[in-house]
């Protein structure tokens, strides 16, 4: 889904894509703080998402959250300006 004009995703989106390991979401134009549980619901097999050159500025804690077998997270080439210290817990 990479090199889209993606701008927003909504909460469980993916949810029943149970045995998704890799989600590609590179140079769309994703904007905004990534909001908790937009990826909750059932990507427990995720291992690697890319968010690379977007225009994410922040992540809200839990916007990760359920991604438990998570072993990469790429988010280079955005507009990053903070992360929640509990971000990653």
């Amino acid at each position: 889904m990479s090199g889209n004009r993606l701008t927003r995703l909504q909460p469980n989106t993916f949810a029943r894509l149970r045995s998704l390991r890799v989600l590609e979401l590179y140079s769309n134009r994703l904007d905004g703080t990534l909001r908790a549980n937009t990826f909750r619901g059932g990507l427990s097999n995720l291992s690697r998402l890319s968010l690379v050159n977007n225009r994410l500025d922040g992540l809200d804690v839990g916007a990760i959250a359920g991604l438990s077998g998570l072993e990469e997270l790429l988010l280079s080439w955005n507009r990053l300006g903070w992360l929640h210290p509990d971000t990653f817990r």
